[in-house]
């Protein structure tokens, strides 16, 4: 009930109250505001260059891998929805929740700081999205000989985000932007380039 509380584990209590109102969709532009937060999440998917080395995998080794993605992509979605349910329910981002468990938010506060660190504060992503680059300049995928090619596109990659965060009104909004646009050229373009290049025999051999 309303103004009660319960036990938050290593943090502070949860209060009890009523669901606040979902926000109104009165036209398009509230729309993709709502929208705004996933599409980053999903451009930090697809912007690492993933969507062209992935399938480049499957050219190498058959479509019989196809069976990771359907596994990862149905545990990935359990994942996402208990984490949604979770700030649902709570009002607080997941990460917080790990913060209540034991030991406590001083072990999880490193452990996600050291993490957060290696998965993206390195120029791992940087060097992803390079090697897409150096692929459509390459007209293949880079090797090993190729990695000055990459290496360079990567710091280019690196110091455009750089430049496109100072630039930006705020940085949640030029994120957004970016994102949308990088969602139409990449999902729109293989979208159009498989219908256009894929004979049907393959496309039913993915579905089989």
């Amino acid at each position: 009930m309303a103004g009660e509380t319960r036990a938050g584990g290593r943090g502070p209590a949860f209060d009890v109250t009523d669901f606040p109102r979902p926000p109104a969709v009165k036209n398009t532009r509230a729309l993709f505001a709502i929208l705004g937060p996933a599409v980053i999440a999903l451009g930090g998917t697809i912007g690492g260059g993933e969507w062209l080395v992935g399938p480049s995998l499957f050219v190498k080794w058959g479509l019989g891998l196809l069976w990771i993605t359907t596994v990862s992509s149905l545990l990935q979605t359990f994942l996402n929805l208990e984490m949604c349910r979770y700030t649902l329910y709570t009002g607080e981002p997941i990460t917080l929740g790990f913060m209540r468990l034991g030991p406590g938010k001083a072990f999880w506060g490193w452990v996600f700081t050291i993490a957060g660190f290696f998965e993206r504060a390195l120029p791992g992503w940087a060097l992803g999205a390079a090697t897409a680059v150096a692929a459509f300049q390459l007209g293949r995928i880079p090797g090993a000989a190729d990695r000055p090619t990459v290496v360079t596109w990567g710091l280019i990659v690196f110091a455009s985000c750089v430049v496109l965060m100072f630039f930006g009104r705020t940085i949640e909004r030029t994120l957004e932007w970016a994102n949308w646009i990088m969602m139409f050229v990449v999902l729109g373009g293989l979208l159009l380039l498989d219908l256009y290049l894929v004979p049907a025999s393959v496309w039913w051999e993915g579905i089989k």
